[in-house]
């Protein structure tokens, strides 16, 4: 037997950072599919040699995949969303479900409060402003909203609420937050609805995960709860917030505005979105620097090491995430 059909052979639907391709290659016999012109024909031609799959959250695994590689052992996701892959059903067939959710808090929380600044301060539309000329020919651009002291509501405190609040705490800002449930290890004041934690907010941070057919939080009764003078920032997922309801209010100026990096069909973006000039947009890159996806790329190849080197991945998914 050679040294490349005796390594377990792993699926790659989406090609990852250097770092984490190399040592994934030296491990693994690697079918590359993100790169296939053919992709699913590719995945029934290895459906019974399988034994990992390495995708990103943003694009998962269906139960149908999963069926159809009939010797399958891990899906290891190269992110933390777990919304495309379906816990309960690979549970049920015994797969294990590990995913990179220590790696990338950092950059996402910095994201969301850059989203949240550059929406308050409108940092987008000064920078537009200064570079078509409009300052040096003698105008100026309306006032903007403080950061300093506002209220900031976070939908989510785990990891990536729990980084975004304390970034907010450097600048003042009272917080307060809604979860399943409470928790015990954080000051913050803890609202049970979030139509009330909206009314109370200035800001409504959106950083919570999804699930599978998970409706959108976000309706048009919470964005009405937070009002004309409130902004929603979303680096949670799209399908979170109510998409159509947002865009009507922002565009009605019941709004103040929305700073968002997830969409509700991306990477397709609702047209309307595309013209006010109350939203900065983000193209799903809260964790896109070189440092983090590094990072991701390394911890979810170890994972499928760990897997098969007979020892427990590190971070794995279960129907309580």
């Amino acid at each position: 037997m050679t040294e490349q059909a005796s390594k377990p052979e792993v699926l790659l639907l989406q090609r990852i950072a250097d770092p984490g391709m190399e040592r994934l290659e030296e491990h693994f016999n690697v079918v590359h599919l993100w790169d296939s012109p053919t992709p699913e024909r590719a995945m029934h031609d290895h459906a019974d040699t399988a034994r990992g799959v390495l995708t990103g959250a943003n694009i998962g695994l269906t139960p149908e995949q999963a069926e159809r590689l009939t010797n399958l052992e891990i899906i290891s996701l190269h992110g933390v969303g777990l919304d495309r892959v379906d816990i309960d059903h690979a549970q049920r067939k015994g797969l294990r479900i590990a995913y990179t959710p220590d790696v990338l808090t950092a950059d996402v929380a910095d994201m969301g409060f850059g989203l949240m600044m550059s929406t308050l301060r409108r940092l987008p539309q000064g920078h537009d402003f200064v570079k078509a000329g409009h300052w040096a020919q003698g105008k100026q651009p309306p006032l903007t909203r403080s950061l300093t002291s506002k209220r900031l509501g976070i939908l989510g405190l785990g990891r990536i609420g729990q980084a975004i609040a304390t970034r907010a705490e450097a600048f003042g800002m009272e917080i307060a937050y809604t979860n399943r449930t409470p928790r015990e290890d954080v000051s913050y004041a803890f609202e049970p609805d979030l139509q009330r934690l909206a009314a109370w907010s200035d800001v409504l941070m959106v950083a919570a995960a999804s699930s599978p057919g998970m409706r959108a939080l976000v309706d048009d009764n919470v964005l009405a709860a937070l009002g004309p003078d409130g902004i929603v920032v979303n680096v949670g997922r799209g399908v979170l917030v109510d998409e159509s309801a947002l865009i009507a209010r922002l565009e009605r100026g019941e709004l103040l505005g929305a700073g968002l990096d997830v969409f509700a069909d991306e990477p397709r973006i609702n047209d309307a979105l595309l013209t006010l000039d109350n939203v900065v947009l983000s193209a799903h890159r809260a964790s896109a620097t070189v440092e983090t996806r590094n990072a991701m790329a390394l911890q979810s190849v170890e994972h499928l090491i760990q897997h098969f080197s007979g020892a427990q991945p590190s971070h794995l998914a279960t129907s309580e995430e």
